[in-house]
C-alpha cells in the first residue's frame, strides 16, 4: 500500500492534480484498512 502510494506521487509529482487525487485516494483507503480491517478482526 505505501509502496504504491510513494509509486503514484513520485511519478506525477509535476501535476498538482493528479498529486492531489493520489493523495486523496490514499487518505482514503489508509482510513479504510485503519476502521475497516479492525472491525471485521474483531
Amino acid at each position: 500500500m505505501t509502496a504504491s502510494a510513494t509509486h503514484c506521487i513520485h511519478h506525477h509529482a509535476a501535476s498538482e492534480r493528479v498529486g492531489t487525487l493520489c493523495a486523496a485516494t490514499g487518505g482514503y483507503w489508509y482510513g479504510y484498512f485503519m476502521t475497516g480491517v479492525p472491525a471485521a478482526m474483531s
